[in-house]
């Protein structure tokens, strides 16, 4: 099933034509000029930088965009001193009890030490990675400077996705999942470099018009929010602060308005669980939509692939006749039987009728709100980059030739088929500069390809899950894709604005602590016994830093940290009650 809004098809033109861009990759192939990874991921720079910074002398623009700022003498120097200190005791303790046995409760003892070193490598482990802190000063003022021309309409900013995922609205409460889009869609960025894919994996009804709801109230939530630099951005944040909201606002007319918004969201909030409420209980035939015909997720293990557009280039614009960001809602197509990837398949680089496959995408928890509108970088940990979104570097060179009216290349789509999948139009968009689609592609065909791009049968015999975009294998896959990252020479930054970039809430209770818990050890117990462990991957690789590799090994065995820790649980009691210590007198 399809469901689009209305286009009329108009495609933002761009500085570099898809041609050239090709004959640029070929000839890069053929004289082995292929850039580095760490060329599209630097600290001080995006993946492309427009043509009019080359020709500009200001000092501004030659300034970083970020500094790593190491930490301070005396701090790190006591820190240091102290690990030092506690590691000498814990050295003079194994010593002690190694050398000193328990002769007439040997077994205890043995049981005792071996889970006493155990845990004691554990802590190290831990304590390595911290052993070179630094800190991260970004200059975010600098983007515009840098990428943006006073007087022209081009803007080098790169785009950006961010894809929200959620599943079940009974447990993951749908009012939260839309105040973390309205956070989303109000931040400091250009609105055409904007996207936000919500991905329902229940496939639910409430979802979707919960969606709708939220796409109708952000034409006047993201404008005041622009209006008044609001902080947060997330309404139900931003009303249930206990603060001087008249505080620095000089603009006269902020008060009426923010009396009136907050009505409007207490309007909003009341349909929003009233919608909850009308459907927590479905009926025998399923649900019905307004036209009279059947969800097509009444089904939530076999249904087909379902879109809707609700914001966007052509869509809806803000009550100031504003553009908004692209909001699209996504349910990927299910099968019985077929193995599914719950959120990080194909879906975030769909094809659709206003744009396709941005350079940046952010992995976005529905329990997460943005909360500095101003953090939207790469140099995010969030981010996955574009270059493990591509064709890696010895796919064997394009060979292409050019329809008369069609402008297709027939050549890289047969080369990357194997690679990419079987989308033609999505192989296209891959060799274009900053993503986008050819000028002579129809709606109709972005539709379609839409559709067959989120298929629940899209990733066979192809990279996707392997080599690109998010790795499957585990249920923490951010861990593994993160890990081959770097092993491939990927350097992360960190951004620290002054302001928390992200505030959410996390388990209410001990049964969700311990789900949680549970799914993250599984996890990392997944990775652990994969061809992914940290322990041998990449071995052979020296862009995989042995402090990065450290942590890795930490992140997946720390699950196992809970056996000798169980077991020297145990110890007391069966010393007790058999008379005999661990400890000699």
């Amino acid at each position: 099933m399809v469901m689009a809004a209305s286009s009329s098809g108009n495609t933002m033109e761009r500085e570099i034509p898809w041609k050239e861009r090709v004959e640029g990759w070929k000839t890069s192939v053929r004289h082995g000029h292929l850039p580095r990874a760490e060329s599209y991921n630097s600290g001080s720079s995006f993946r492309h930088k427009p043509d009019f910074i080359n020709d500009q002398t200001s000092g501004e623009l030659s300034q970083p965009l970020s500094l790593k700022i190491s930490v301070g003498g005396i701090k790190i120097h006591s820190y240091r001193i102290f690990i030092v200190i506690r590691l000498i005791l814990v050295g003079l303790f194994f010593h002690m009890r190694i050398t000193e046995p328990v002769k007439d409760a040997y077994g205890l003892w043995f049981a005792a030490v071996i889970c006493e070193i155990l845990l004691g490598v554990s802590w190290i482990l831990d304590q390595l990675p911290k052993w070179s802190p630094v800190n991260r000063k970004t200059y975010l003022d600098r983007l515009s400077s840098r990428y943006e021309k006073e007087g022209e309409d081009y803007c080098g900013l790169a785009n950006v996705d961010f894809f929200v995922s959620t599943e079940d609205p009974m447990t993951e409460p749908p009012l939260m999942t839309s105040n973390a889009i309205l956070s989303v869609l109000a931040v400091d960025y250009p609105a055409e470099k904007v996207s936000c894919y919500v991905s329902d994996d229940g496939s639910a009804m409430v979802t979707f018009e919960c969606l709708s709801e939220t796409a109708e109230f952000a034409r006047r939530w993201v404008p005041f929010c622009k209006e008044f630099n609001i902080e947060p951005r997330a309404p139900e944040a931003y009303f249930s602060q206990k603060i001087d909201y008249l505080k620095e606002k000089v603009k006269p007319s902020f008060i009426k308005k923010r009396r009136q918004m907050k009505r409007e969201y207490e309007e909003f909030k009341v349909g929003m669980n009233a919608l909850v409420a009308k459907r927590q209980k479905a009926p025998e035939d399923g649900w019905m939509m307004q036209d009279g015909r059947p969800w097509p997720g009444n089904n939530p293990r076999n249904h087909p692939a379902m879109i809707q557009v609700f914001l966007g280039r052509t869509g809806s614009l803000d009550i100031r006749g504003k553009e908004l960001p692209l909001l699209v809602y996504v349910s990927r197509e299910k099968k019985p039987g077929d193995e599914l990837f719950y959120g990080y398949a194909p879906a975030p680089v769909i094809e659709n009728p206003s744009q396709s496959w941005w350079p940046w995408l952010w992995k976005f928890s529905k329990k997460r709100d943005r909360e500095n509108p101003d953090t939207v970088s790469p140099e995010n940990p969030d981010t996955i980059s574009p270059e493990i979104l591509r064709a890696p570097a010895d796919t064997e060179s394009f060979e292409y030739e050019y329809e008369s009216e069609t402008t297709h290349l027939l050549g890289p789509v047969k080369s990357l088929e194997k690679t990419l999948g079987q989308s033609p139009v999505f192989i296209i968009s891959t060799l274009m500069e900053d993503g986008g689609i050819p000028d002579t592609t129809d709606a109709a065909s972005l539709i379609k390809e839409a559709i067959h791009v989120i298929t629940c049968t899209y990733e066979e015999d192809s990279q996707w899950g392997k080599e690109i975009g998010w790795i499957y294998g585990s249920v923490t896959d951010h861990v593994v894709t993160g890990l081959k990252l770097h092993a491939r020479g990927w350097r992360s930054i960190y951004c620290v604005p002054s302001s928390p970039a992200f505030k959410g809430i996390g388990p209410m209770n001990l049964a969700d602590s311990l789900r949680q818990l549970l799914h993250w050890a599984l996890g990392s117990m997944e990775i652990l016994l994969s061809k992914h462990c940290p322990l041998w991957y990449s071995l052979r690789s020296a862009k995989l830093e042995w402090l990065q590799r450290i942590a890795y090994i930490n992140m997946v065995v720390y699950p196992l940290a809970s056996i000798p820790l169980i077991a020297y649980c145990f110890l007391p009691a069966v010393c007790l009650l058999t008379g005999k210590f661990i400890i000699s007198p």
